[in-house]
């Protein structure tokens, strides 16, 4: 005779998720927060209050999808576009290795404004960079 099959089962914190649990709900969130912390944490807060388990994040810059020569595709003005060369963003100013701590010696806010913006200095000093960046690197979320 044969016996059933064992149940399989994951944990989330406080949270089972596999045979005969409830269905574990996640929230696509993707990049609706437009780059604003206090907009994802507000999402992440109304998506909770909606009964969801967890919720996913996408973070990218649309101009790094799409080529320049993309018909119809601009990822911003073009008053903008032409302006991004004065504005001030963050850029890796020193050689990292995978591991390395990002801090105010190797981050810098310089022109052209191609990386996050300087607004998020505070938030990315003090995580490791995912993989080696050459000095020069616009800093971007999935550098951190």
């Amino acid at each position: 005779m044969m016996s059933a099959p064992a149940k399989k089962e994951i944990r989330s914190s406080d949270v089972a998720c596999g045979d005969g649990q409830p269905t574990f709900v996640i929230a696509e969130i993707g990049s609706n927060h437009n780059q604003d912390l206090d907009l994802a944490f507000g999402t992440i807060d109304a998506a909770a209050e909606a009964g969801v388990y967890a919720v996913k994040f996408q973070t990218f810059q649309a101009r790094s999808h799409y080529s320049k020569k993309t018909p119809g595709f601009s990822c911003c003005s073009a008053a903008e576009e032409k302006s991004l060369q004065f504005r001030r963003s963050l850029y890796v100013v020193e050689d990292l290795r995978a591991g390395d701590v990002l801090t105010r010696t190797n981050v810098r806010a310089i022109r052209p404004g191609l990386g996050l913006s300087p607004k998020y200095l505070e938030e990315v000093l003090g995580r490791r960079v995912s993989r080696d960046v050459p000095r020069g690197t616009a800093l971007s979320w999935s550098l951190c």
